[in-house]
């Protein structure tokens, strides 16, 4: 676990998204509040959802981070969407792939 701490010091970006409630915590982020971190996971404590980034560990250190609920899921789903309506412009090219 030391060696992903570290790893995750040096990294300006951290992307969880393991489903381990608040893995990341701060032993993670570096104090300077220059990183990002988008917590994809998903958990639940006393029936509420959470996410892998322990949130009031980490706020006052980095510079943003997404919320569990509601950070990544609106943003994924546009993402998708927008995606979907681009490939349609490639319907005929991609045709013989059967996809």
């Amino acid at each position: 676990m030391e060696e992903i701490q570290s790893v995750c010091k040096q990294s300006d970006y951290i992307i969880s998204c393991t489903g381990k409630v608040h893995l990341v915590n701060e032993h993670f982020v570096r104090d300077d509040q220059t990183q990002i971190i988008i917590d994809v996971g998903y958990g639940h404590i006393d029936g509420k959802p959470v996410g892998d980034v322990q949130i009031d560990a980490i706020a006052d250190n980095v510079a943003a981070y997404t919320p569990v609920p509601g950070g990544v899921g609106p943003l994924t789903v546009a993402c998708i969407f927008s995606n979907v309506l681009d490939l349609q412009a490639y319907k005929e090219v991609l045709k013989p792939y059967k996809l």
